[in-house]
């Protein structure tokens, strides 16, 4: 039996620092994209068994375990993507990274596994509250194989991201922000967009209007800015405004596939910038026409990339902000830590924790 999971190689820790009890503790937040279990035997088997164990060295921290039947519903999940993978890749690429993963031939719904059948499912999320950080999952899946009990299992390391970049926040003034990190069933389930915000500055009664022309928010066309040094490696600026919240503009959308690429289907007008290391900063839903760099050029942290718009996948003015470990579709989220924001308290706010916080930078 073999097992295999993306990200294969290393898990990112989304760790932050909370108080249990009244001290504080290490909160570990990791996220198995997918996880793949093949019957590379000749004999028949039967999965008895998936789980997922967080372990500091050689301590076993928490362990998520699944039974036959909950295992057959996760992976029911991923039967209706099968046939849109194979016939578009890339979207297999937007949310795993790769493509051929998942073999529509080869797939079963059941646990009841043939020679080279595989079963699995996305997104598991694990969240461990220890006083040692995780540093690997260990996947396992429990079989039969005539009648015989049996298992096959991978380590998968897990750290932090340390970043080589400073990297600033792309707008100015005071934010809200929506569809952040925590919320694993937002932005999180794109590969690239693992760690991605979406901004907006709600109205003096705190709420933001559903039904609105562009004009009629505030901050509809502000600055959005470099948030590092870096090169510009990508540059979309095609795609009409959506004419107010709630409404599209009309695109052809296989054309915008074919000309752009699927990021612009949904991102609308984007530029992305390439910094040390290889990190790419993505900034999306740009107006039409604002947009002053081109491919090639060099920017410094704050200079102005384009302004805030409402093209593209967008039910309102917003700006759609990630980093990811390269430009291409299928390249990695990676955390951000901002050296200028800071809470409703006024205290230091590097890294985003929480699903609609406000934050503003600072001079």
């Amino acid at each position: 039996m073999r097992v295999d999971c993306i990200p294969g190689d290393r898990l990112i820790d989304a760790r932050t620092t909370v108080a249990v009890d009244g001290r504080p503790t290490n909160r570990s937040d990791v996220l198995v994209r997918a996880v793949r279990i093949t019957n590379d035997d000749e004999a028949p088997a039967r999965i008895t068994g998936i789980s997922f164990t967080a372990c500091a060295g050689d301590k076993a921290l928490r362990t998520i375990a699944y039974a036959p039947v909950r295992i057959v519903e996760r992976a029911g999940e991923i039967v209706p993507l099968l046939e849109p993978f194979a016939k578009v890749p890339d979207n297999e690429r937007a949310y795993f990274g790769t493509t051929g993963f998942w073999d529509p031939d080869g797939f079963a719904a059941t646990c009841d596994l043939r020679r080279g059948a595989s079963i699995g499912f996305m997104l598991e999320h694990l969240v461990v509250l220890s006083d040692e950080p995780v540093d690997r999952i260990v996947v396992a899946a429990a079989f039969a194989r005539d009648g015989t009990p049996d298992s096959a299992s991978i380590d998968v390391p897990v750290a932090e991201h340390r970043s080589p970049n400073e990297y600033a926040f792309p707008v100015r003034g005071a934010w809200r922000v929506i569809n952040n990190w925590d919320d694993v069933h937002g932005h999180r389930d794109s590969i690239s967009q693992e760690f991605a915000i979406d901004l907006v500055q709600p109205g003096a009664d705190g709420l933001l209007p559903l039904d609105a022309a562009n004009e009629d928010y505030a901050f509809y066309g502000c600055d959005v800015r470099a948030a590092a040094d870096g090169v510009v490696v990508v540059v979309k600026d095609f795609c009409p405004e959506n004419p107010r919240a709630g409404a599209r503009a009309e695109i052809d959308a296989k054309a915008v596939y074919r000309e752009h690429g699927l990021k612009a289907v949904t991102a609308g007008n984007y530029v992305i910038v390439e910094h040390a290391g290889g990190e790419c900063s993505f900034y999306a839903h740009l107006i039409r026409g604002s947009i002053p760099v081109r491919e090639g050029d060099r920017v410094t942290r704050g200079d102005v990339l384009g302004a805030l718009g409402n093209s593209g996948n967008s039910d309102a003015p917003h700006l759609h902000f990630h980093v990811m470990a390269g430009a291409d579709l299928g390249a990695r989220g990676l955390p951000c830590r901002f050296v200028d924001l800071v809470d409703t308290f006024g205290e230091r706010c590097p890294f985003i924790t929480h699903n609609l916080a406000t934050v503003r930078t600072h001079d």
